[in-house]
C-alpha cells in the first residue's frame, strides 16, 4: 500500500503549439495585459492529467487489473448458461452505475471465474479516470499489511494506514472472506466497513462467500436497502478452490439431518439405537454448540454426515464454523511454514485454535508423526481447558493410558462420545448417502 507518489516526472514533449517548451505567448497587440507573458501550453493541462491518472493508478493498488476496462468486458460474462449471462449482465450494469456514481455501497458475490473481480476493477479505472482516488485492496493482504503496520520498522504506522483505508474517497475490498476468520481479522475489517457505511463513504465489495455466509456485522452494512446493493452472479467454488475452514457446497447440500437415514444397513437393534442416538445427539448440540461432541464408529457409519449437518445449522443460524479433515489440516498447518505462503503459521494455527466452533473430520487418520501429533495436542489441550464448542469424528475412541489427548477426549465433564456401531452406508442396498 503506498500514499500519492509524488510527481512523475515529465517526459519529453514534442507538441507542435510550444515545440517543447511548455508554455506560449500570447498573439495579443501590445498594451493588452497578457502581452509578452509566458503561458502553459495545453499540452501541459493533457500531461498533468495524465501524470495525474497515472499517480491515481500506482495509489489504486490495481497492478495487472488497471488495464481493465468496461467496454473490454464481455456482458454476457464467462459462463454459457443462460441464467449465469443474465446474473452476470445485472452485474455489470450495477457496476457501471456505481462506477458513474459512486455511493453506498455494492456487493457482488458469487463463485470463482464468474468475474466479479474483473467488474470491481473496471469500475475502478471509470472513477479514476476522472480524477477520484479509488483503493483497490485484496482482503488477505490488506490484513496483514495492517498487521505489519504495527512493527516499528513499517513505513506507515498503522493508525495513519487504518485511517487511510477508511477515508479513501472510493475503496473496492476484493474477496471478502478469503482471509483468516481470526478476532482481529473480523473486527478489523468491520471496523472498516462500520466506518465507510455510517460516513456514506462509497464501497464495492467482491466476495466468493454468500451474503447469508458473511459475519452478521457485515451483512446488516452490506445488505441495508437504504444504502447498498448486492448482486449474485452465482457459480459454485469447485471442490479444490473451498478455503481452509470451510465446507464444500455439495456436502453442505446433501449432508443435512433431514437426509440422514437413521437406519442405514443396520438390521440389529444395537446399530439402529447407535445411528438414532448419534442423530439426536448431533440436534441438539447443534442447537447450542457447548462442550464436545465426539463421534466415533466404522468406515461409513455417518460420522461425517452428522458433522456436516451441524455445520449446516449452525451456518443457517448466522454461526462461525472451522471445518477441516484432520489430515488436510496438518497439510496447510505444513504449508505456512513456507515464505510463499500468503497466512502465517501463527495467523491459521490460532484461527483453528479459537474458533467459536471447530469440527474436526477423520481425527486418527493423519500421518501420527511426532509434529504432528505436537500440533493436535496444542489444539485439542488449548479448546479443553476453554470449553471451546468442537466437534470430532473419528475411528474409535482412544484409551491409552498416560495419554493426554485421550484424557481429554474422555472427559465426560465436558465430552459427549457417542459410538455408531452401525455398518457402512455405502453398501446400503436402500440406496443411502455415502457417509463417512
Amino acid at each position: 500500500m503506498e500514499r500519492l507518489d509524488a510527481e512523475i516526472a515529465a517526459g519529453a514533449n514534442d507538441c507542435p503549439v510550444c515545440e517543447g517548451r511548455g508554455w506560449v505567448r500570447r498573439d495579443v497587440p501590445v498594451g493588452h495585459p497578457d502581452f509578452g507573458g509566458a503561458f502553459p501550453c495545453s499540452c501541459q493541462a493533457e500531461a498533468e492529467a495524465e501524470r495525474g491518472l497515472s499517480r491515481l493508478r500506482r495509489y489504486s493498488n490495481l497492478g495487472i487489473l488497471s488495464e481493465a476496462r468496461f467496454e473490454d468486458l464481455d456482458e454476457r460474462g464467462p459462463s454459457a448458461g443462460a441464467e449465469a449471462q443474465a446474473r452476470h449482465y445485472a452485474a455489470t450494469e450495477a457496476a457501471r452505475a456505481f462506477a458513474a456514481a459512486p455511493a453506498g455501497s455494492l456487493l457482488l458475490t458469487g463463485g470463482h471465474g464468474t468475474g466479479k473481480t474483473r467488474l470491481a476493477a473496471a469500475a475502478a479505472n471509470r472513477i479514476m479516470e476522472r480524477g477520484v482516488p479509488v483503493l483497490f485492496a485484496f482482503v488477505p493482504d490488506l490484513l496483514d499489511q495492517l498487521r505489519g503496520a504495527y512493527s516499528n520498522e513499517a513505513a506507515l504506522p498503522h493508525d495513519e494506514l487504518f485511517e487511510q483505508v477508511k477515508n479513501v474517497p472510493v475503496l473496492i475490498l476484493d474477496d471478502v472472506g478469503a482471509h483468516s476468520g481470526t478476532p482481529w481479522a473480523e473486527e478489523k475489517l468491520f471496523q472498516i466497513v462500520n466506518h465507510r457505511y455510517v460516513n456514506g463513504l462509497p464501497t464495492l465489495v467482491t466476495s466468493s462467500v454468500p451474503l447469508e455466509r458473511l459475519d452478521g456485522r457485515l451483512q446488516s452494512k452490506l445488505a441495508d436497502p437504504r444504502a447498498a446493493r448486492a448482486i449474485d452472479l452465482g457459480g459454485k467454488a469447485s471442490p479444490k478452490s473451498v478455503a481452509l475452514g470451510g465446507v464444500d457446497p455439495t456436502m453442505l447440500r446433501e449432508k443435512t439431518f433431514e437426509s440422514f437415514q437413521p437406519h442405514g444397513k443396520a438390521r440389529d437393534r444395537d446399530g439402529q439405537e447407535s445411528l438414532a442416538a448419534a442423530l439426536t445427539a448431533s440436534r441438539s448440540f447443534a442447537e447450542e454448540p457447548d462442550g464436545w461432541l465426539v463421534l466415533f464408529g466404522g468406515t461409513g457409519c455417518g460420522k461425517t454426515h452428522l458433522a456436516v449437518a451441524v455445520a449446516n445449522r449452525q451456518l443457517a443460524q448466522g454461526g462461525e464454523v472451522f471445518f477441516a479433515s484432520v489430515p488436510d489440516l496438518l497439510d496447510h498447518l505444513r504449508v505456512t511454514y513456507s515464505p510463499d505462503s500468503r497466512v502465517t503459521y501463527d495467523e491459521l494455527f490460532d484461527r483453528i485454535r479459537q474458533a467459536p466452533l471447530l469440527i474436526l473430520d477423520d481425527y486418527g487418520k493423519e500421518n501420527s508423526t511426532a509434529w504432528a501429533n505436537e500440533k493436535l495436542y496444542q489444539i485439542i489441550v488449548h479448546r479443553h481447558n476453554a470449553r471451546l464448542p468442537t466437534v470430532i469424528t473419528m475411528p474409535e475412541l482412544p484409551s491409552g493410558a498416560g495419554d493426554p489427548i485421550a484424557s481429554r477426549l474422555n472427559d465426560i465433564s465436558i465430552v459427549n462420545p457417542v459410538p455408531i456401531t452401525a455398518p457402512d452406508y455405502r453398501f446400503s442396498n436402500a440406496g443411502g448417502n455415502a457417509s463417512r
